[in-house]
């Protein structure tokens, strides 16, 4: 997503002065800035190296074409390129469940940590409801 380099941000805090009880609101506006990153997970669904795994599933996974009910986790390495055995730069973790009863829609929940570079130590979240479209 490109935005236009004149927005800002706005943060408010409610500030609670220990001495007199009292509350304060600042409000903060910085410029955005934006920041791109590229790089790639290593998603193993299957193999001697796999870093997806079911965990658990309803009684009504195996009778519906959405595959209701199937909860995986996930360990995933991220790189800085394509291959797999490109140079490692954090590790993504989570959760992925499918949640339809009529269709196939996943419901994610993952964590994404810099393991290398720039952004070593950074941690992002994210949570992710996606339906697929299928034809």
């Amino acid at each position: 997503m490109v935005r236009n380099s004149n927005h800002l941000f706005r943060i408010q805090v409610d500030c609670l002065n220990m001495n007199d009880g009292k509350i304060t609101k600042m409000v903060l506006y910085r410029k955005e800035r934006l920041t791109k990153l590229r790089f790639y997970v290593q998603d193993l669904v299957g193999g001697e190296n796999q870093t997806v795994w079911k965990v658990a599933q309803s009684n009504l996974t195996d009778v519906l074409p959405s595959a209701f009910g199937l909860l995986s986790v996930l360990d995933n390495l991220v790189t800085s390129g394509p291959e797999i055995d490109s140079k490692e730069v954090g590790r993504i973790q989570g959760v992925i469940g499918l949640s339809d009863f009529h269709e196939k829609a996943l419901v994610m929940l993952l964590n994404l940590v810099f393991t290398e570079g720039e952004y070593k130590g950074v941690h992002l979240v994210f949570w992710e409801g996606i339906l697929w479209m299928m034809r």
